[in-house]
C-alpha cells in the first residue's frame, strides 16, 4: 500500500472502536485437549465426533486459492501430510441475534506453522489496521472485512495483506471465553495491575478466583475495551489457567458439558482428523510459539484512528512467513 493511498479520501468509514489486541493460540491448544483422542478418552468418542461436526465451517467458496492448482485442496491435506500451513484465528463480537458468522473480527492472528523446522509464528493484526477491503473499492479497518463480507472477505483481506494463502481458519466468539470457563468451574488468576470493570475491582498482586463474567471482565469489555497495553498478556493470562483445568478434567459431568461450551462459540475448517494429528504429532510444537505485531503509526483520518503500517515492517514480516510456509 502507498502513502498515497493511506491518505486518499475513499477511506470506507468504520465505528470509532478503541484498539483491541490479542493472541489465540491458546483457544488451539484448548481444542485439542477438548477433542484430541488421546484428551478425553474412548468413552466419550462419540460426544468429541458429534462436538466437531456441530463446530464446522467449510472452506469459504469465494475464497482465493494461492496454492498450487495441482495440489490436492490444503484444507483437506497439509496438517495430515506434515506440510507448511497457516491459519486465521479470528476473535469475533457476534451480531445481535448472536451469529458467530455475523459481526466484528476484533482480534486476528495468523499462525504459520512448518512441522519440519517444528516452528510457529503468530503473526497479530492490529484490528484498526488500514488497509485495502478485498472486493471493495475503498480502504477501511481490516475489522470491517468480517462485517463487509464475513470469512471470505477477510480470509482474502489478509492473504491480499500479507501475501500468504490461509489453509485453515478457527472462529472464536470472544463472548464464548465464559461458557468455557463456566464449564469447567472457575479459574484462579493474579491481577498483574489495579483497576475497576463492569462492576469487579482488582488490586494487583492479589489472587481471584473468576467465574466467566469476572475473567470477561479481568481481560476488558468487549464493547468498550479498557485502555491498556497489557490487555493481551492479561487475555494470555486467563486462557492459560484455562489450560492445565481442562488437561486435568476427568468427571463425566464435566466433559460433556465443556465440550457443549464449544457450540456456537467455535467454528473451524479443520476436520476431525486434522484436529487428531494436531493432538497427537504438534503438541509441542504449538507450545513454542514465536509472536510477531504488525504495527506503524496511529494516524487520525476523517476523526477516526487507523493503524498505518510501516511498509518496510511489513515486507519484512511477509518474507519471514513465505520463508516459513515455503512459497
Amino acid at each position: 500500500m502507498s502513502e498515497n493511498n493511506m491518505s486518499r479520501r475513499n477511506i470506507h468509514r468504520g465505528r470509532p472502536k478503541k484498539r483491541k489486541k490479542g493472541c489465540l493460540i491458546f483457544f488451539i491448544i484448548i481444542i485439542v485437549l477438548l477433542i484430541g483422542a488421546g484428551a478425553v478418552g474412548a468413552y466419550f468418542y462419540n460426544n468429541v465426533v458429534n462436538t466437531v461436526d456441530v463446530i464446522q465451517q467449510s472452506r469459504p467458496e469465494e475464497q482465493v486459492n494461492l496454492r498450487d492448482e495441482d495440489e490436492p485442496d490444503p484444507a483437506v491435506s497439509r496438517i495430515q501430510n506434515k506440510e507448511p500451513f497457516s491459519m486465521l484465528i479470528l476473535g469475533v463480537e457476534p451480531s445481535a441475534n448472536d451469529n458467530l458468522e455475523e459481526g466484528q473480527s476484533d482480534i486476528m492472528v495468523v499462525a504459520t506453522v512448518n512441522p519440519e523446522e517444528e516452528s510457529v509464528v503468530m503473526t497479530n493484526i492490529p484490528s484498526n489496521t488500514l488497509t485495502e477491503i478485498a472486493g471493495q473499492e475503498s480502504e477501511g479497518m481490516i475489522r470491517e472485512a468480517y462485517e463487509t463480507g464475513g470469512l471470505s472477505t477477510t480470509v482474502n483481506t489478509v492473504q491480499d495483506l500479507l501475501e500468504i494463502p490461509i489453509d485453515y481458519t478457527l472462529t472464536v466468539n470472544l463472548n464464548g471465553l465464559a461458557d468455557i470457563i463456566d464449564a469447567i468451574g472457575e479459574v484462579s488468576v493474579t491481577a498483574t495491575e489495579t483497576f475497576d470493570q463492569n462492576g469487579y475491582s482488582f488490586v494487583a498482586g492479589e489472587t481471584y478466583n473468576m467465574d466467566g463474567e469476572m475473567a470477561l471482565a479481568y481481560i476488558g469489555d468487549i464493547d468498550e475495551a479498557i485502555e491498556s497495553a497489557n490487555r493481551q498478556d492479561k487475555a494470555r493470562q486467563v486462557v492459560s489457567a484455562i489450560v492445565p483445568q481442562i488437561s486435568q478434567i476427568n468427571s463425566l459431568t464435566s466433559i460433556p458439558k465443556l465440550l457443549s461450551s464449544l457450540n456456537g462459540n467455535v467454528l473451524t475448517n479443520l476436520s476431525f482428523k486434522d484436529i487428531q494429528t494436531i493432538a497427537l504429532d504438534y503438541r509441542q510444537i504449538i507450545t513454542n510459539v514465536e509472536t510477531v505485531q504488525l504495527e506503524g503509526n496511529s494516524e487520525m483520518i476523517d476523526d477516526v484512528t487507523y493503524e498505518v503500517l510501516d511498509s518496510n515492517t511489513l515486507t519484512n514480516i511477509q518474507e519471514q512467513l513465505k520463508a516459513l510456509l515455503e512459497q
